[in-house]
């Protein structure tokens, strides 16, 4: 019973008519900066979309560049889509690193 007549000051504080409205307006300013910070995330970024011929997107000028890319053109379709490891030797040498 001795706890009943201890009061909190921090709560007395923030009952106050001046400290309500503040906190009102702190939530509300809380609030809509929210809002903006997820709708401004669905802006952010537009959608992917293919292209007409992907197989151009694997050819280069640079000799060197081109054949990297080309390699890397055939590991991903004749291996890893069409499942041929047996044409792995074509494309992968002793020195490949599986990453993974």
């Amino acid at each position: 019973m001795a706890n009943e007549s201890i009061r909190d000051p921090l709560k007395d504080h923030l009952q106050t008519p001046e400290n309500r409205a503040l906190i009102r307006r702190s939530a509300k300013a809380l609030m809509i900066a929210a809002f903006f910070l997820v709708a401004a995330a669905g802006f952010a970024q537009e959608p992917v979309v293919g292209v007409a011929n992907p197989e151009s997107l694997f050819t280069d000028a640079n000799p060197k560049l081109n054949a990297n890319k080309q390699a890397t053109l055939h590991i991903m379709k004749d291996l890893l889509q069409c499942n041929h490891w047996d044409e792995a030797d074509k494309w992968l040498t002793a020195r490949y690193v599986q990453q993974s």
